[in-house]
């Protein structure tokens, strides 16, 4: 039996991909995580915590997606040490990802405001040309704002 872990934090490396020798697809990026707690009337916050974050198959074919500064919710075994060029550092498998909504449509590469691309239901960004019957009037979602 293993424990689930669950951690927030915001990408702050890249995600990187690459193919195993026996053909298994990764990403790996990382998040900088930061624990935040109330004493008394003061909001007090840690030290940021960086983990790299590994995926793997599906997971990792939408986690490429991903761009820096997205606040992401990782779920996943617990996050094991390790020896980053004489750095502490922690490494977690995940086992999925949740994005945070409000950072959505921010990250747009190609310069296309939000009302152009939809979330299909597996995750996957795309023109909303090719899904009327999710964003309804098409008219109103590219002349929003």
């Amino acid at each position: 039996m293993f424990a689930q872990f669950i951690v927030e934090g915001i990408i702050t490396r890249r995600p990187e991909t690459g193919v195993t020798r026996d053909g298994r697809e990764y990403t790996q990026f990382e998040i900088t995580h930061y624990r935040t707690w109330m004493d008394g009337n003061t909001t007090r916050k840690s030290p940021p915590q960086v983990i790299d974050i590994l995926c793997w198959g599906r997971l990792a074919q939408q986690a490429r997606k991903l761009s820096l500064r997205t606040t992401v919710t990782v779920h996943g075994n617990a996050p094991q040490p390790f020896d980053n060029n004489g750095v502490l550092g922690l490494k977690m498998f995940a086992r999925g990802l949740s994005v945070d909504i409000g950072d959505l449509g921010n990250r747009s590469t190609t310069g296309e405001r939000s009302g152009h691309l939809v979330t299909s239901p597996e995750g996957e960004q795309i023109s909303a040309d090719a899904w009327p019957d999710v964003v309804g009037n098409l008219e109103t979602a590219h002349h929003s704002r």
